[in-house]
């Protein structure tokens, strides 16, 4: 269901994307077509997902804390066929084994590096090992991405620039 609902609103998610923030998405011909990569990148607002989405016709399996699987939320989330990550329990790595597993089977993941969002005046967070311990444990390169959100309120405009 996940792949079907993803593609189902991928155009949605496009048109409102493009209206709302008009991002610049550079060099996106570079993400490949077909096969496992890891989508790794920085972390500023809640609609960097959607970046990522708008990036490649590809569907995106995206590591989500658990926090945010309640309600209607929730319900989307799992129809996306996001990865749940319990942060607070450091030895339960069972979002690892589900993202090492949809690698070995050719798909993308998206992990955010940092672990959260970067709410501070820090260009980044100190990094997580997930990505890097994915990228070792598949023997996979991993697709380091840079978002820059530029966000004027009144406007409601940005200037993201991906890749």
């Amino acid at each position: 269901m996940g792949k079907l609902f993803y593609q189902m609103l991928r155009p949605i998610t496009n048109i409102v994307t493009d209206v709302i923030y008009r991002p610049k998405i550079y060099n996106k011909e570079l993400i490949p077509e077909k096969g496992a990569i890891i989508f790794a990148g920085n972390h500023l607002t809640d609609m960097d997902q959607i970046i990522v989405i708008k990036s490649t016709k590809r569907c995106v399996r995206f590591l989500t804390k658990t926090e945010l699987y309640h309600g209607i939320l929730g319900k989307v989330l799992k129809l996306y066929d996001t990865i749940p990550v319990d942060r607070d329990n450091k030895e339960n790595n069972k979002s690892m084994q589900i993202s090492e597993e949809a690698l070995k089977n050719g798909q993308a993941i998206n992990i955010f590096p940092e672990g959260k969002r970067n709410k501070t005046d820090n260009i980044l967070l100190p990094f997580k090992y997930g990505a890097v311990s994915l990228a070792r444990k598949t023997r996979l390169l991993y697709s380091s991405f840079w978002n820059i959100w530029k966000i004027k309120a009144i406007q409601k405009k940005s200037n993201s620039k991906f890749w």
